[in-house]
């Protein structure tokens, strides 16, 4: 009498890859650490422009890639934690720098993907992506406020420059964002259509 052959269900189970950490497979980790590093080297190029005092104008020149390679993640893993994870190695380095930069990204990252996750449940649905990828830049800036108000006391060194200037940056950094994060879905189905991304 021969043995019964494998169930389809548990060569599934076989080839599936084992969790690691929090539900990501190490291949889930690795892939994020590559986000991050491009999301980090993307943020560096902007570095001198930093140096113009209006506020919000950090997260204008770093929002996009954050954004862009925070949307490119969650086409490719699609699990919760993923923004957060993705924010908290792109900032590390930052901390013996400018520690208040590492608070505001995964502080914004956490909103952000509790926001998308409660409304929409998972990050199979467009829309997940899209809230969370875009939120994650968008709520850096209230979160600044918020911890400068609570650190701080008050908001005179963080609200520099003419509230024209402020609403420019804050409505060019939306618009941005939302772009980034479109131009990341293209590029992925185009990376996908051509075979180069699983």
């Amino acid at each position: 009498m021969t043995n019964p052959t494998q169930t389809p269900s548990s060569s599934a189970s076989t080839d599936k890859e084992p969790n690691t950490w929090l539900g990501f497979s190490l291949r889930d980790i690795v892939d994020i650490a590559i986000f991050a590093a491009l999301a980090f080297v993307g943020m560096c190029l902007g570095g001198p422009l930093h140096a113009i005092k209006i506020f919000g104008i950090q997260t204008l020149l770093t929002g996009p890639f954050i954004t862009f390679f925070s949307m490119f993640a969650l086409i490719k893993i699609r699990k919760p934690g993923t923004v957060v994870l993705l924010s908290l190695i792109s900032t590390i380095i930052l901390i013996p720098m400018h520690p208040t930069a590492f608070i505001y990204s995964v502080i914004a990252a956490v909103f952000a993907e509790i926001i998308a996750l409660g409304i929409f449940r998972t990050y199979e649905n467009r829309a997940a992506r899209l809230t969370s990828s875009i939120l994650r830049s968008v709520l850096q800036l209230p979160v600044q406020i918020v911890y400068t108000l609570l650190v701080v006391g008050n908001l005179d060194k963080a609200l520099v420059g003419s509230t024209l200037a402020i609403s420019i940056v804050l409505i060019v950094g939306v618009l941005l964002f939302i772009g980034s994060a479109l131009l990341a879905e293209k590029v992925a189905a185009e990376l996908r259509k051509s075979g180069r991304m699983r």
